[in-house]
C-alpha cells in the first residue's frame, strides 16, 4: 500500500507464497519506484514461475481502488518489519479482513482479540503457516474478520483517539496542579486548565 518500501515487508510476502497450499490470488497493491525493482523483487524471493502467474502488482492505487481491494480479499498479509502501527493494517480491520502481520511495536496490541495472526519479522515460513491457517477455515476468517471491525470500532476510531488525548492532557495538568505549592503557581496552572478546557492554546 501507498509506497512500497522494503521494511513493508513485500519480499517477505512473496517468499512465504512458496508455502501457501491450494488455489490463491496474489495481490500487491501500491507503487514502485521503477519497473526494474519488480524484476529484482521477484529474483531476490526466488519465485516459481507458476507463482509469480498468480501475482498481481496493481502499482499505484487510488483511494476507491483501495477500498475495493480491500473489500475483495479474503485475509490482509502485511509482514512489516520496521513500522509501528501502519494505518493499513487498520483500514484493512474495518473493512472487516483477518490480519496476517508482524509481532513488533504496536501491532500486538491492534491485531489483537482474536483479529488476525501475528508472526515474528522476516520469517517467510510463518507467515505461509498463518495463511494457510486462514484460507483453510472459512469460519476462522469470518469470525476474525468481525471482530477486527470491531475492534477498529472500539478501539481506533478518531473521536476516540481524540477523547483519549484530551483525558491525558488532563491528567497531566491535573498532576501538575498537585505538585504546586506556591499560590501564584497554582493560580497559573488553573488558569492553563481552564484555557485548555475551552480549547485554547497553552501558552
Amino acid at each position: 500500500m501507498g509506497s512500497l518500501h522494503r521494511y513493508k515487508g513485500v519480499d517477505i510476502f512473496l517468499r512465504s507464497l512458496s508455502g501457501v497450499n491450494g488455489d490463491f490470488r496474489a495481490v500487491v497493491a501500491g507503487s514502485f519506484k521503477g519497473g526494474h525493482e519488480i524484476e529484482e523483487l521477484l529474483q531476490r524471493s526466488q519465485l516459481r514461475q507458476d507463482l509469480i502467474s498468480r501475482v498481481t502488482f496493481t502499482g499505484a492505487v487510488t483511494r476507491e481502488e483501495l477500498r475495493s481491494l480491500y473489500h475483495l480479499a479474503d485475509i490482509f498479509v502485511y509482514p512489516t518489519s520496521g513500522d509501528t502501527l501502519p494505518l493499513v493494517v487498520l483500514e484493512a480491520m474495518a473493512c472487516g479482513k483477518p490480519v496476517i502481520s508482524s509481532a513488533i511495536a504496536g501491532l500486538p496490541f491492534a491485531v489483537g482479540g482474536g483479529t488476525g495472526i501475528l508472526v515474528p519479522p522476516g520469517d517467510p515460513a510463518a507467515v505461509a503457516r498463518a495463511t494457510n491457517t486462514l484460507l483453510q477455515d472459512e469460519d476462522a476468517r469470518k469470525e476474525m474478520g468481525a471482530a477486527a471491525r470491531a475492534r477498529v470500532v472500539q478501539k481506533f476510531r478518531w473521536s476516540q483517539s481524540a477523547k483519549a488525548a484530551v483525558e491525558g492532557y488532563r491528567a497531566v495538568l491535573r498532576e501538575k496542579e498537585r505538585a504546586v505549592t506556591a499560590r501564584d503557581s497554582r493560580t497559573c496552572v488553573a488558569g492553563d486548565m481552564a484555557a485548555f478546557e475551552k480549547g485554547e492554546a497553552l501558552k
